[in-house]
């Protein structure tokens, strides 16, 4: 098996913004004078990594007896979080030293992600991910708002870069996402960024940075990890 292209998860994975989502979870939480202890931000965090904001604020809301409709959550945590976002965020160390030697390599590249559209647009906003990817990054709002761990964003973007799944892989920090790019067909490379093993332990092969990554070697080592 040769591999052909990587396709990347962005937050978390090429964009650290865990801390962000955190504090607009924490946020949220005061506002609804729902206290903030760190034993109810771990289970939210343990529950909701990797998921779409439909998702993580249904299970927001059941955890803590939330009134209001999913869609009023959803759309004040996004507003928080948005606003958190122009405060400034950074890609994860050794992203862009490893996607531009894929890029000297020729190997095709995109993004797949659960965030909606005015989260990618704000992103690309604070950190031009565009010149990585040009116009291959999809997002839940490509698919119908089917988010991960359904394999939809993956096989979508697959498509879109033309490439057959089964030649791709995947790169993901999170339990959730690493489900949607292994049932997409694809091999899985678990990035623990967050420091959190237990998200990444069913991926086909795991790292703990970019650094650790060979990348004179990937293409040929992971399709002897998958023929094993």
């Amino acid at each position: 098996m040769i591999y052909k292209a990587v396709i990347f998860d962005m937050d978390g994975t090429i964009v650290d913004t865990e801390k962000v989502w955190e504090r607009a979870t924490c946020n949220l939480l005061e506002q609804k004078k729902v206290p903030c202890t760190p034993e109810i931000l771990s289970l939210i965090r343990h529950n909701i990594q990797g998921l779409d904001i439909t998702k993580s604020c249904t299970y927001i809301k059941n955890l803590t007896g939330m009134t209001e409709p999913v869609s009023v959550i959803q759309d004040e945590k996004e507003a928080i979080a948005h606003g958190l976002y122009e405060e400034g965020i950074k890609f994860i160390t050794g992203f862009v030293e490893f996607h531009a030697e894929l890029r000297a390599r020729g190997i095709k590249t995109a993004i797949a992600t659960n965030a909606h559209d005015l989260t990618i647009h704000l992103t690309q906003n604070a950190l031009n991910i565009r010149h990585f990817f040009g116009e291959h990054i999809y997002g839940i709002d490509s698919v119908g708002n089917i988010g991960k761990p359904s394999p939809d964003v993956y096989l979508y973007a697959a498509k879109k870069i033309d490439m057959d799944p089964l030649l791709c892989i995947g790169i993901e920090d999170s339990a959730h996402g690493i489900a949607a790019v292994k049932s997409a067909g694809m091999f899985c490379i678990g990035i623990n960024t967050a420091c959190k093993p237990e998200q990444v332990v069913c991926a086909d092969y795991i790292v703990e940075s970019y650094a650790q990554i060979d990348i004179d070697m990937l293409f040929e080592k992971m399709a002897d990890i998958k023929n094993i």
